[in-house]
């Protein structure tokens, strides 16, 4: 039975991991690729799984005399509400009629979260208790928990890191799944024989699995399901690389090319392009070297040889979006890809300019606004200040986001201010030039300062340039004399209101989020507008009265161990889930590759979690005092979190893209600390409770701090405050927990 059990708590371990990972990538195609709806689904998640802990774990596993039969019914039920949450997350748009146009509110994302997280969630919260009390059984009523949270993290770090190596990119997400439920009936069917009961049900549910594969259906389903994702579009190809899910939508005509979610250009737009790229290029008297980042196959590439560049190097991070695309792109598309002036690098932009040495005349900046921090990225002071450096004498930057072509409202003067004033913060000079799109031109020349229409007119008539769409009067029109001095005008009344866009202070990311609210939730743009006024101040003032509640309580109340140790515990659940979000986003910030590493860094924390839990659970029969030990280690969790501060800006600061392990470095530190809370949180609540009730109490606890750190931080902290201010709040909480387990302490000496 030990032996099943240990295996049975591993088992339970990749089925989280995956069953997450799986789950929050098929969403954030829905949520359009927003990273920080994954704030709000980890918070989901973590919530469900904390009161299935804290609420359905004490009735419903304590009472169970056999723990296997109870996790033999948990582990059908995960192997089949998982598939079906997968398929539903994939249509849920259809379901609730949410056009594919509409960017998603927080309440929205929360509400499907719920819907499709939870039950899964919930399922595996109680399974995990379930193998504590199986190991604690096994073990003659010794305390295995824990055992089985060391056990637990183990299978998921086991199942992240073979997820990022080798799943994600040899097998479709349907594949892996199928996998899991594989593996889930297996086990099933080593409970059935080891119990002696149903052993023909199991036998027969894998032969109906066989079957299923062998047919073929698993894969049949994808295409259904994805099919009716991008509905009422036509999808005509999709592919999942490790850098995001790439669709193509469409008819004969036309194709819209999305990456994760995110529209990324629509293909023989060329009255789109012409009007972009010819009002770019014309900037320059010469444009010999240039340099394009993004989107460059849907047009662009195409219009920028009529100018007869020397060379033009053209970057996209993901070589799979270009393979995919091609067969849906003109022609004259795909020869301009071939031709010997154009350079294809597959490299990340932001690390391309940050190492190259080579200088450009002109740098184009053609990617999509800035709805997610993989996008924001692009439009920070750091990179302005990259660019700038790239760029060779009388160089240009052109960029573009999206605007009004006559009147601007608040929350779009906002947005577009906040992109002029980061520009401004670089650049001697910035142009720009109204429209839909507004093009802002940036450079150290003050030549851009003449350029007026008709020199624009005259280059192009120069460069004997042939276009179909774009003519005099359109360059004319987009100049009109009225337009620029409404825009300037307005522009310059909001730029003292905006702060400067950079990779720890993501506020420009926040300004579009609000536009987009105010175009399709007006409510939830006024309450995310009313977040604006929030400040460190205000957070600190909540601290300190939750901390003086918590003294309150512990003054006044009698159980001392079972509330400062919860207390404490929630708060460090908090903690370090603001801890691995600031540290995520920070990451897809600098490296640009989050979607292919969630799964990784999951796992890595959960390794962290699983060192500290096994380290803390080999030495607890010897520790005396286990209130003083915990105390220790949330003092040292402290300090640890201050010290991220400086670590976090020294390691930006270095140009080498192996930096990166030190995030990975950083993550496992704090599962370290956050796992070897656990065991001894149990073993002092257990002199109260009962082992099973002590379990479920703890990690529900700690879910349900996690959850609230995580909403804290995507929602409110990350965007309004930056990173950094995230880090100095999530080590006040932190010592909070100390303080009230410190006190604690002190009252049950006396």
């Amino acid at each position: 039975m030990k032996r099943l059990t240990v295996s049975a708590t591993i088992i339970i371990g990749i089925n989280a991991l995956l069953a997450q990972v799986l789950l929050i990538r098929e969403l954030l195609v829905n949520f359009s690729g927003n990273e920080l709806s994954m704030g709000i689904m980890f918070a989901t998640w973590l919530i469900a799984g904390g009161l299935a802990g804290v609420i359905i774990a004490p009735r419903l596993v304590d009472r169970r005399h056999r723990p296997l039969d109870m996790l033999y019914i948990l582990v059908m039920a995960i192997s089949v509400i998982t598939p079906l949450s997968f398929f539903l997350s994939r249509v849920i748009r259809v379901l609730l009629g949410l056009p594919l146009y509409i960017m998603l509110s927080p309440i929205q994302i929360l509400f499907i979260s719920t819907i499709l997280l939870c039950l899964v969630s919930a399922l595996l919260s109680l399974a995990f208790v379930t193998c504590c009390k199986a190991l604690t059984i096994s073990a003659g009523q010794t305390d295995r928990s824990g055992l089985a949270y060391a056990l637990e993290t183990l299978g998921a770090t086991s199942a992240g890191i073979i997820f990022t190596l080798l799943l994600v990119r040899h097998m479709s997400p349907v594949q892996i799944l199928s996998l899991l439920t594989g593996l889930n009936l297996l086990l099933i069917l080593w409970i059935s024989l080891i119990q002696r009961r149903w052993i023909y049900t199991s036998a027969a549910l894998i032969m109906i699995y066989s079957i299923l594969i062998a047919a073929g259906i698993p894969l049949r389903i994808d295409n259904i399901s994805r099919s009716l994702q991008w509905y009422p579009q036509h999808l005509r190809a999709y592919k999942d690389s490790p850098y995001g899910n790439i669709s193509i939508t469409g008819s004969a005509d036309s194709y819209n090319v999305y990456e994760n979610g995110t529209l990324l250009f629509t293909s023989q737009d060329d009255a789109f392009n012409e009007e972009l790229i010819h009002l770019i290029m014309l900037q320059h008297p010469d444009p010999e070297d240039v340099l394009l980042i993004g989107n460059g196959i849907g047009g662009a590439i195409r219009q920028i040889l009529k100018h007869e560049p020397d060379s033009l190097t053209y970057l996209e991070l993901d070589p799979s979006l270009i393979d995919t695309a091609k067969s849906f792109i003109s022609g004259q598309d795909r020869d301009a890809l071939l031709d010997n002036r154009v350079t294809i690098i597959n490299e990340d932009g932001y690390f391309f300019v940050r190492r190259t040495e080579k200088k450009f005349d002109l740098v184009i900046l053609n990617l999509p606004d800035p709805t997610t921090l993989l996008l924001n990225r692009f439009y920070t002071r750091e990179f302005y200040d990259l660019v700038s450096r790239s760029l060779g004498k009388s160089g240009m930057f052109a960029t573009k986001v999206s605007s009004k072509e006559s009147i601007l409202s608040r929350e779009q003067a906002l947005y577009n201010s906040c992109v002029l004033k980061t520009l401004r913060s670089v650049f001697t000079y910035v142009e720009m030039i109204p429209g839909d799109n507004i093009i802002f031109i940036a450079s150290d020349s003050s030549s851009i300062e003449d350029n007026n229409p008709q020199i624009l007119i005259d280059r192009l008539m120069r460069r004997n340039i042939k276009t179909e769409f774009l003519t005099r009067y359109h360059i004319t029109d987009r100049y009109y004399p009225r337009t620029i001095s409404y825009f300037k005008e307005t522009m310059e009344r909001y730029i003292d209101s905006v702060s400067i866009n950079t990779q720890l202070y993501p506020v420009c990311f926040y300004y579009d989020m609000v536009l987009w609210q105010t175009l399709f939730h007006p409510r939830a743009a006024g309450f995310m507008n009313s977040l604006i006024h929030i400040d460190m101040t205000d957070i600190t003032r909540w601290i300190l009265i939750l901390l003086l509640l918590g003294l309150l309580i512990v003054k006044s109340g009698k159980h001392y161990a079972g509330f400062s140790v919860t207390a404490a515990i929630t708060l460090t659940g908090m903690t370090a889930m603001m801890t691995e979000i600031a540290l995520l986003l920070v990451f897809q910030s600098a490296y640009g590759y989050v979607y292919e590493k969630v799964g990784l860094f999951i796992s890595l924390f959960m390794l962290g979690a699983c060192l500290g839990g096994l380290i803390i659970n080999r030495l607890i029969h010897h520790l005396k005092d286990m209130y003083k030990i915990l105390a220790y280690i949330l003092l040292g969790y402290c300090i640890y979190i201050f010290s991220l501060l400086p670590a976090i800006r020294s390691t930006l600061s270095i140009p080498i893209e192996g930096t990166q392990y030190i995030f990975y470095a950083m993550v496992i530190a704090t599962g370290l600390l956050v796992g070897a809370q656990f065991p001894l949180a149990v073993s002092i609540i257990s002199k109260e409770r009962s082992i099973g009730s002590s379990a479920g109490l703890v990690w529900g606890a700690d879910l349900s701090g996690a959850a609230l750190g995580t909403l804290l931080a995507s929602l409110i902290t990350i965007p309004l405050l930056g990173i950094e201010s995230t880090l100095i709040i999530a080590g006040m909480l932190c010592l909070c927990g100390l303080i009230l387990l410190a006190l604690s302490r002190q009252r049950l000496l006396r």
